[in-house]
C-alpha cells in the first residue's frame, strides 16, 4: 500500500501553483503557534527585540549570521516541541510516565538552545552596549 502511494507521488507532475498553495499550511502553523503557545510568543517577541537591537548596535555580518541561526534554531525547536506535545496529548490524553519523559526531553532541547542563544547574545551585545555607554 505504501509503495503504491509513493509511486503515485513520484508520477505526479510538478506544479508551481500546488507548491505555492502548500504555504497556507505553513502560515496556519505559525498562526496556531502564536495563538496557543505562550513560550513561543516569548521567543518570537524576544527575537524581534534582538533583531532591532542588532540593527541599532550595527553588529557585524558574522554576528548577524550567528543571531539569525540561533533565532531559527530556537523557534524551530519550539515548533518541534509543540508538535511532540500535541502528538503525545493525542496518543495519551491521560498522564503517563513515558509521555512525561518525552515531553520533558523535547522541552529540554528548547531550553538548551535558548540558554546557548542567551550566552551568545551576551558575548555579542555586552561589549557593544558597554562601548555605547562609555
Amino acid at each position: 500500500m505504501n509503495q503504491q502511494i509513493n509511486m503515485e507521488k513520484s508520477e505526479k507532475k510538478f506544479s508551481t501553483k500546488e507548491r505555492l498553495l502548500t504555504f497556507k499550511h505553513v502560515f496556519y502553523g505559525f498562526k496556531v503557534l502564536w495563538a496557543e503557545e505562550h513560550n513561543a510568543r516569548i521567543h518570537i517577541i524576544t527575537s524581534v527585540i534582538v533583531i532591532i537591537l542588532s540593527a541599532l548596535l550595527n553588529i557585524s555580518l558574522t554576528e548577524w549570521l550567528v543571531i539569525l541561526v540561533l533565532i531559527g534554531l530556537v523557534l524551530s525547536l519550539e515548533i518541534i516541541n509543540t508538535s511532540i506535545e500535541n502528538i503525545c496529548d493525542y496518543i495519551s490524553p491521560e498522564w503517563h510516565k513515558m509521555i512525561k519523559k518525552i515531553k520533558d526531553l523535547a522541552a529540554a532541547a528548547v531550553f538548551l538552545a535558548a540558554m546557548i542563544s542567551v550566552a551568545c547574545g551576551i558575548i555579542i551585545f555586552l561589549p557593544k552596549i558597554c562601548d555605547f555607554f562609555t
